[in-house]
């Protein structure tokens, strides 16, 4: 086949050639499936996951605190240990109640 031959349309006439400016590759995306792409890259389980591990990761480097949240993840992977964490985590509304009552206590105290 000659490439001429690929030019010329059903009826003879001579096809445009295709445009390749900036703007058409902007006006061909399809915004809602790139907003539906986006919402199952991040609620995907194991991407938030990954995420939350490498930014704490990153954040280590500057201050060792946030290394904690490692330890956190290696204490939830035991069975001991998860059980000693959702024991001293059972009542946690009930603490945040109590420390929000302190909170307003400690407030009025001090005015």
């Amino acid at each position: 086949m000659e490439l001429a031959s690929l030019e010329i349309g059903a009826q003879g006439e001579r096809k445009p050639p295709p445009d390749n400016s900036l703007l058409t590759w902007i006006t061909s995306i399809d915004i809602r499936y790139q907003i539906w792409k986006f919402g199952v890259i991040f609620t995907d389980n194991s991407f938030l996951y990954l995420t939350w591990y490498m930014a704490m990761s990153l954040l280590g480097h500057y201050n060792n605190f946030f290394f904690a949240s490692h330890l956190l993840d290696i204490a939830m992977g035991v069975k001991t240990l998860r059980t000693i964490l959702s024991s001293v985590t059972h009542n946690g509304k009930q603490l945040a109640m109590t420390v929000g009552l302190l909170a307003v206590v400690v407030y009025l105290a001090m005015t």
